[in-house]
């Protein structure tokens, strides 16, 4: 009776260790959550097309089209040929904020094979405060404005920051959810350089 009493009181406390470390696993895996801007896709009730442009590794990058803060407006698939590293990022967002400087570091590191952009989902960030980010981060690549989600609704984007590498051919090389050390930033970037 005494060692049925024992088993249990393992067992419970074995799940709940468990459960706690699930718990922080995913907190710190994942940067700050984004305010619901749709639903995600059903992927079963999905159009052919769709599929072909997932937004995971192996898979087309979905176009876009989007303006950056000086009003230019920057196609996506206008540049196939390039490599390219896309940062979804807002203002609000304290994991944003910690990775920025590795981010513009690197930027400014590896400018000349690598085409950077931000995207600061606007739809859920104030213009204002954005652009004072890209100045007090002394921003240097493009930063576009996703200013009603529609891009961070084609990305999947529920957390930020978020990132995403995209080769040449316009494939998607490597993505990443959350806040990204200086490590894995240039494993992201040096990933993409074999492409």
């Amino acid at each position: 009776m005494q060692k049925k009493k024992s088993i249990r009181l393992y067992a419970g406390i074995l799940f709940i260790a468990l459960l706690v470390l699930a718990v922080l696993a995913g907190v710190q895996n994942t940067g700050r959550i984004v305010k619901d801007i749709s639903s995600p896709a059903n992927t079963q009730n999905s159009k052919q097309s769709d599929v072909a442009s997932l937004p995971r590794a192996g898979y087309t990058a979905p176009d876009f089209t989007l303006k950056d803060s000086n009003g230019n407006e920057v196609k996506l698939s206008e540049l196939k040929g390039k490599k390219v590293f896309i940062n979804f990022w807002a203002s609000w967002c304290p994991p944003c904020k910690a990775e920025m400087p590795d981010l513009v570091e690197m930027s400014q590191k590896y400018k000349d094979q690598i085409a950077f952009y931000g995207i600061n989902l606007t739809v859920q960030d104030n213009e204002e405060e954005a652009k004072k980010f890209i100045r007090e981060f002394k921003i240097g690549f493009p930063t576009l404005m996703d200013r009603d989600g529609s891009v961070a609704k084609q990305y999947q984007v529920f957390a930020i920051p978020m990132t995403v590498t995209i080769d040449k051919n316009g494939m998607i090389v490597d993505r990443r959810d959350g806040q990204l050390s200086k490590v894995a930033m240039e494993g992201m970037i040096q990933k993409l350089m074999e492409r």
